[in-house]
């Protein structure tokens, strides 16, 4: 099974161009990715900015990785 997570979330960073950010970082924005397509399948496809605010990091809710829009 972890094999199979690997080679989507490579994918993942390879479609959005994210090799540059922490596994962490990346990690977050495929879990939320998957989490919010699940409502509005292909709009964060085509909404980068969007897609950005949605994987919120904030000091004062640290465990929060995601915001509902």
């Amino acid at each position: 099974m972890q094999d199979i997570l690997d080679v989507k979330f490579d994918k993942f960073m390879e479609d959005f161009n994210l090799r540059s950010d922490s596994p962490e970082v990346n990690w977050r924005r495929f879990v939320n990715y998957h989490f919010f397509s699940q409502f509005q399948p292909g709009r964060l496809d085509t909404d980068l900015e969007l897609f950005d605010k949605v994987c919120t990091q904030s000091a004062e809710f640290p465990q929060v990785h995601g915001a509902f829009f």
